[in-house]
């Protein structure tokens, strides 16, 4: 809105200096006419004190009370007549500085209060920005909460079933080290081993929701390949399976090609997880 106003009072600078002119010659003959009839009523007053002033000669103190007052009267009526005098011999280019100078005083004015009103939508828009920042960390630092609380359920949710596997092949005779549990993410992509006679399961649990891709699947393999040779006395002459067990029982497509062009290379199964 203060920018409409500096706008216009630009556009139509002429125009507002001729209104200022006319505003101004209506001041000066109101004015005028405001002094003659100041001077008209002093002149009254300073008779009617005249006339007083012949009551009062006896007494010396109310003498020079009256005189005291009508040489003030005379004084303030001395410089009526000096400003009226001036008045009257003030020129159209002496108006028009005056309306100049009060346009600038009225835009100044203006420039002012622009300023403030600039400042204090500012300062509001600080404060707004600070609140959304603060609202915005705040909901960054509760999904960060939320994420990390599910991510550690989900660790948790993973490493029962590895456990609920674990029980699974032990039940069916085999001797199960729990790879994960023990050595953590240093596990090399196998969480469990289970032994029986000359067999060897290198078993890797995902208690997934959804189906897990071929790619798991092909990992898990170059896992397996990476421990049998790096771990030759314990795999040598032992049959060898690679048991990939999952929770989901849906199956991905690339996984069910997978499985369909290389059905004896891994062991694919699905074993539901029991909360």
């Amino acid at each position: 809105m203060l920018f409409s106003i500096l706008e216009f009072l630009h556009n139509y600078y002429g125009l507002i200096i001729t209104i200022f002119y006319f505003i101004l010659l209506g001041i000066f003959v109101l004015f005028i006419k405001k002094a003659e009839k100041f001077i008209n009523d002093k002149n009254k007053e300073i008779q009617t004190l005249k006339i007083d002033k012949e009551d009062y000669e006896d007494t010396k103190t109310n003498k020079n009370i009256l005189l005291y007052k009508n040489y003030k009267y005379e004084e303030e009526l001395l410089k009526l007549k000096d400003e009226l005098k001036r008045l009257q011999t003030l020129t159209t280019s002496d108006i028009n500085k005056i309306a100049i100078e009060k346009a600038q005083e009225l835009i100044l004015e203006k420039e002012k209060d622009y300023e403030e009103k600039l400042k204090e939508l500012n300062r509001y828009y600080k404060l707004e920005k600070d609140k959304l920042i603060q609202s915005y960390e705040l909901k960054i630092s509760e999904e960060k909460n939320a994420q990390n609380k599910i991510k550690l359920e989900n660790i948790k949710k993973g490493k029962n079933y590895e456990y609920q596997i674990k029980i699974y092949y032990e039940n069916i005779g085999y001797k199960v080290f729990p790879n994960g549990f023990v050595n953590g993410k240093n596990d090399k992509g196998i969480d469990l081993i289970a032994y029986k006679n000359s067999e060897i399961r290198l078993i890797q649990c995902k208690c997934y929701t959804n189906p897990p891709k071929q790619y798991l699947l092909r990992k898990f393999i170059g896992d397996c390949e990476v421990f049998i040779r790096n771990n030759p006395s314990l795999c040598d002459n032992k049959i060898i399976y690679k048991d990939f067990i999952t929770s989901c029982n849906d199956k991905d497509y690339g996984v069910v090609c997978y499985l369909r062009e290389y059905p004896n290379e891994i062991n694919y199964q699905i074993i539901n997880y029991i909360n």
